[in-house]
């Protein structure tokens, strides 16, 4: 478990805590609310070696190092709730599970995660990025309401195999990928993949050690 207290004591205030970082409550209100990049995250985490809770550090030799394991991670992005777009905390807790799948020494790693977020927004930087304002790309979802409901949850499938100098790895996934462009104006500062339901790529690699 660990605690993060992220930007307390600030270097520039000013960039910290943007002067023009204003938002109104509603349109019928003339009440606003500042809103700053300083806050406490939390994480937690866990695991669990199944294979040596049932046999102990003598286990089976046909199984791998990493062959039946649990993990479990829990985030909060920030404890303060905002009376605009951050009202409530569960929509900034990502949560993330998964296991280590036995190979029986085949592969060195098989592992397949799923992470659910539940942010209404895109994960995006274009605003801290662009304008230097803390607020999610709020526009960008409100064009696009029904297409965020899609993307709260992420998944993953992962395996790798070494040999004496060079390792295979495969991936599917459906995760938080960013393409990046070397031209400003096709730059995209959010998730490429949102819709769960076709949005995925797969990729091998070859790692050769020398």
């Amino acid at each position: 478990m660990g605690i993060q207290g992220d930007r307390i004591l600030s270097a520039n205030k000013e960039l910290t805590s943007p002067l023009d970082a204003e938002v109104e409550i509603d349109k019928n209100s003339s009440e606003s609310v500042k809103l700053t990049y300083k806050g406490f995250k939390f994480m937690t985490y866990a695991s669990l070696d199944l294979k040596r809770i049932i046999f102990g550090e003598d286990y089976p030799s046909f199984f791998g190092e990493n062959d039946a394991k649990f993990f479990f991670e829990m985030n909060v992005l920030g404890t303060k709730n905002y009376k605009v777009f951050y009202k409530n905390r569960k929509e900034r807790m990502p949560i993330v599970f998964g296991v280590l799948l036995p190979t029986f020494k085949i592969l060195d790693v098989l592992c397949i995660e799923f992470e659910h977020f539940g942010s209404p927004y895109p994960n995006s930087m274009e605003r801290p990025i662009n304008s230097n304002k803390p607020f999610p790309e709020f526009q960008y979802a409100s064009y696009n309401p029904e297409y965020y409901k899609n993307d709260d949850w992420k998944w993953s499938w992962y395996a790798k195999r070494s040999f004496s100098n060079f390792s295979i790895i495969f991936q599917c996934a459906h995760d938080h990928l960013w393409l990046w462009s070397m031209r400003a104006v096709d730059q995209v500062f959010r998730d490429n993949l949102v819709d769960i339901n076709k949005d995925f790529y797969y990729q091998f690699k070859f790692l050769f050690h020398f």
